[in-house]
């Protein structure tokens, strides 16, 4: 009986450190996963922050952020040019008075009801 004794005295141990590893793992990979949404949310923040600071000093940024600034203007330029060819394209145009889109030719805005040019 020793030897029965033995035996599961070893499956015992080694099905609770089966156990125990699995535990460990799955511990964690819930905390990477916690940890990178904590990175995003962080990089969000940075982002937020960011443009906060674009908004308030874009008009007299630091001699130091010229550079960044400027680099930041011409690509809200870029992708205004591309937005107007898009909309070119695809035959709208944008209400002056609310910014909804309409097809090009129509004479009121089919958001806010303004005249458009």
């Amino acid at each position: 009986m020793a030897i029965l004794d033995d035996i599961k005295e070893t499956l015992t141990k080694t099905t609770k450190s089966a156990v125990d590893k699995g535990k460990k793992l799955t511990d964690v990979t819930k905390l990477k996963s916690q940890k990178s949404s904590a990175k995003k949310e962080l990089t969000q923040i940075y982002v937020e922050l960011g443009k906060a600071y674009y908004e308030k000093y874009k008009d007299a940024p630091a001699e130091e952020d010229a550079e960044n600034f400027e680099k930041i203007s011409a690509a809200e330029e870029k992708i205004a040019d591309l937005e107007a060819q898009i909309r070119a394209i695809k035959g709208i145009t944008i209400c002056p008075a609310c910014g909804e889109e309409n097809a090009v030719g129509k004479k009121f805005c089919g958001g806010c009801g303004a005249p458009l040019e």
